[in-house]
């Protein structure tokens, strides 16, 4: 650690401002469900901020965690450059008497832990509701209840790892002791989200086999122009097959491709390009959030299959201010963002566009995506 510390270059106060600003942004995103923290950006950002380059960690973690025991020095959870660069951040603060800081840090860490432990989880879907019901259905004595919050609970893991390894990972010289607490911190937190996963899933058991049978149970007149892939289960299948035709498996609609442009007056090349960036398993998420929220808004069949569907996807782009934390439009706009910024070019003319013509590039998106999973149901 000695001689990392001599590496870096720390630009002290602004890696102070970030990490309490990560660390309480982060936290205040865990009340959305279902809400998986990212760290790549942030690992980068903060890398800079000490100065060091991403070989200066990976030389460390080779030196450091040498042990007896050959399938311990290559636990990937001891080698995880991220993990590694918040212990350095920890140190670092600690070793300057800023305490508060390296609080932040630790809390940090423990919401790195607990994203990883989520994905491990919800590899491909995450439904709200059942996230909402479950966090309902925990017994009071499991930590996420009896701290009120997700967040509150990783606070309370960060308080607790901090008093107890402080002195450890103060002085930063046994890779015994650092292990064990990483270990620590990792378990502690996998333990509880285990237990929460295995009530998510029972309740979804649940919910679809009330689905099914609710399905059968409605046989006769009347339930013609009732939309009944709005079962919850039913929409979840459809949301995540669609996703993956999209994303996965690269398929693409000409028909919705040509709907869209139609409504759009984009031209032929920026809709091709989008089109085929968004044939990438790394937007598959992004793909199902948004599907998932227009799903959501249809109540009977004729607003997906009739004249209503045009006019409800341009409703929720028009959405000027809202209460929720989590919207179409802004889910859309938040793709589109990622989708422009794949290549300088794409970027570039992005940039140079008015308002309205970025309003429009947006909207090609939502058209494209609601039409590929109209094209699926009508």
């Amino acid at each position: 650690m000695k001689e990392l510390l001599n590496k870096s270059n720390v630009n002290r106060s602004v890696l102070r401002r970030k990490v309490f600003n990560d660390a309480g942004n982060e936290s205040s995103n865990l009340s959305r469900h279902c809400y998986f923290p990212p760290f790549k950006k942030e690992y980068f950002d903060l890398l800079h901020l000490c100065g060091l380059s991403d070989k200066d960690i990976s030389t460390f973690v080779s030196r450091f965690y040498v042990f007896e025991s050959e399938r311990k020095s290559k636990d990937n959870i001891l080698r995880d450059h991220g993990t590694n660069l918040l212990l350095f951040i920890m140190h670092y603060f600690l070793i300057n008497n800023e305490y508060q800081t390296y609080l932040s840090a630790m809390n940090l860490l423990c919401i790195k832990f607990y994203s990883s432990r989520l994905r491990v989880h919800f590899p491909t879907y995450c439904s709200e509701e059942n996230f909402q019901r479950a966090l309902d259905s925990l017994p009071k004595n499991h930590i996420f209840a009896r701290e009120k919050t997700i967040a509150s609970a990783l606070m309370f893991f960060s308080k607790t790892l901090a008093r107890k390894h402080e002195k450890e990972l103060k002085e930063f010289n046994n890779p015994e002791k650092i292990s064990l607490f990483i270990y620590e911190c990792r378990h502690r937190i996998a333990q509880s989200l285990r237990s929460f996963a295995e009530i998510y899933y029972a309740i979804s058991k649940e919910s679809s086999e009330k689905t099914y049978t609710g399905q059968e149970e409605k046989v006769g007149a009347g339930q013609q122009d009732e939309f009944q892939i709005g079962q919850l289960d039913k929409k979840q299948r459809l949301v995540a097959e669609t996703s993956r035709d999209i994303t996965v498996y690269k398929h693409k609609d000409l028909k919705a491709r040509d709907a869209a442009k139609q409504l759009t007056k984009i031209n032929q090349v920026t809709a091709d390009t989008i089109i085929e960036i968004l044939s990438d398993a790394k937007y598959y998420d992004d793909v199902r959030i948004i599907l998932e929220l227009f799903l959501r808004e249809i109540k009977i069949k004729d607003e997906i299959c009739g004249r209503l569907f045009i006019q409800l996807v341009q409703k929720l782009m028009s959405v000027k201010r809202t209460k929720k934390q989590i919207y179409f439009k802004q889910q859309v706009t938040n793709l589109t963002c990622k989708l422009v910024k794949t290549t300088t070019m794409m970027e570039d003319k992005y940039e140079h566009l008015t308002t309205q013509s970025k309003f429009y590039v947006s909207l090609f998106v939502a058209y494209y995506l609601t039409f590929f999973l109209r094209n699926k149901i009508c």
